[in-house]
């Protein structure tokens, strides 16, 4: 992809599953819809998935129905709830979104 179809992330872009530059701040990431073959490398370091979900506008009941259909597992939980915001939101489920939603989580 050309640099046009890039965002930069600041802060700890490894949540993400992004390698950053030694020593840099900020990480490039695609732009666009979040690509089902991202969705394992992006859940595999996703912090605290419940609160990024809460700011994606998931309710209480939709997180708990995540966790217990994936009980006890993390990762699988993850992967669950990018899986169910993809499908809710379709094209506007993003990098950019995600990345906005990171950001504000860590300021």
């Amino acid at each position: 992809q050309g640099e046009e179809n890039k965002v930069q992330l600041r802060g700890n872009c490894s949540s993400v599953g992004v390698p950053m530059n030694p020593g840099s701040p900020v990480a490039v990431l695609p732009t666009g819809k979040i690509q089902d073959a991202d969705i394992a490398r992006i859940a595999g370091d996703l912090p605290q998935w419940q609160t990024v979900a809460d700011n994606l506008d998931f309710g209480q009941q939709d997180i708990m129905e995540i966790e217990n259909n994936n009980r006890g597992v993390t990762a699988d939980q993850r992967k669950s709830f990018l899986r169910k915001w993809i499908r809710r939101d379709g094209s506007a489920a993003t990098y950019e979104k995600l990345s906005e939603v990171l950001e504000m989580l860590e300021e």
